[in-house]
């Protein structure tokens, strides 16, 4: 997902419609601009301080984004904890990791809908590419949430920090696969799994990653949306989410473990879109039948 903060059609938020706006209107945000019919925010670009407030907003729908790739998930954001140098971070159960380095500039972003308003906040890689966005729902503690602006909002326009630029992806190199205990997938046998995967109410565990962060959700997948331009896999909370036209390789991979297998998609280079992860017992017969059936069964 892209969301560049081009540095044309930027203006105050006087005499707009965000000036009616309770939050923006309460803070008296001198440092909010418009641009892209949105308003925005600049927040610190301390990391490791943000992360530690984010767990008050309650509910929210957050995501690990990639060109390839969304991981998406609505619930309580969990507690983050941070290596004394601030540099990575991680929750209790390493579903999401942080890799701080990646990180350029962050911000509140706030827009105008139909339904009423919508809050969220983004942040950026140095090539402008989003790698996280937390959005409020209407069961948000909106008052935790302007809480936490108020202290973290920087008093800068909507510049990036000075460090150095990186690549888009943190992982070096093309994803390694043992060819011997891996079968390449069309997108049209891809389908197929993720049926299957379904129908025989198989549990799997679905990452995400990008320069910045990676997510890593567990579930049982209920729903599978599919054109010809994209998949959405997941159930009532969470959701993987394939671009076709920005993948290059899909492959059914075989651990050293007979029964853990690994879905790895990647995107052109070899950088990884996604992964996802189950393992066949006695309960995901039907699956195994299925994977036959696909003469994708070694």
């Amino acid at each position: 997902m892209r969301s560049r903060i081009s540095h044309g059609n930027r203006g105050s938020i006087e005499n707009t419609a965000f000036a009616a706006n309770p939050l923006l209107a309460a803070e008296n945000l001198a440092n909010a601009q418009v641009v892209g019919g949105r308003a925005l925010i600049p927040l610190l670009p301390r990391w490791a301080v943000l992360f530690r407030g984010v767990r008050t907003f309650g509910r929210v729908v957050y995501f690990c984004v990639n060109r390839g790739a969304t991981l998406v998930h609505l619930g309580p954001y969990p507690e983050i904890w941070t290596t004394p140098c601030g540099q990575s971070g991680w929750d209790g159960d390493r579903g999401l990791k942080f890799f701080f380095p990646g990180w350029a500039r962050g911000f509140v972003a706030v827009e105008q809908q139909e339904a009423g308003w919508l809050y969220a906040v983004e942040f950026q890689d140095f090539h402008g590419e989003v790698i996280h966005k937390i959005f409020l729902t209407p069961e948000s503690n909106l008052e935790a949430f302007q809480w936490w602006l108020k202290i973290n909002q920087a008093s800068n326009c909507l510049s990036g920090s000075g460090r150095e630029k990186r690549s888009f992806d943190r992982i070096d190199g093309p994803v390694p696969f043992d060819v011997r205990r891996a079968s390449q997938l069309s997108t049209d046998t891809l389908r197929e799994v993720l049926r299957a995967m379904i129908e025989a109410e198989t549990q799997v565990r679905m990452s995400v990653e990008n320069d910045g962060l990676k997510q890593s959700l567990s579930i049982t997948s209920s729903r599978l949306r599919e054109d010809r331009f994209s998949i959405y896999f997941g159930d009532e909370e969470t959701g993987l989410q394939l671009r076709l036209d920005q993948l290059a390789y899909i492959a059914l991979h075989r651990s050293a473990n007979p029964s853990k297998w690994r879905v790895q998609v990647c995107r052109p280079g070899g950088s990884p879109a996604c992964a996802i992860e189950f393992a066949l017992s006695d309960a995901s017969k039907k699956l195994e039948f299925a994977l036959k059936d696909l003469e994708i069964w070694p």
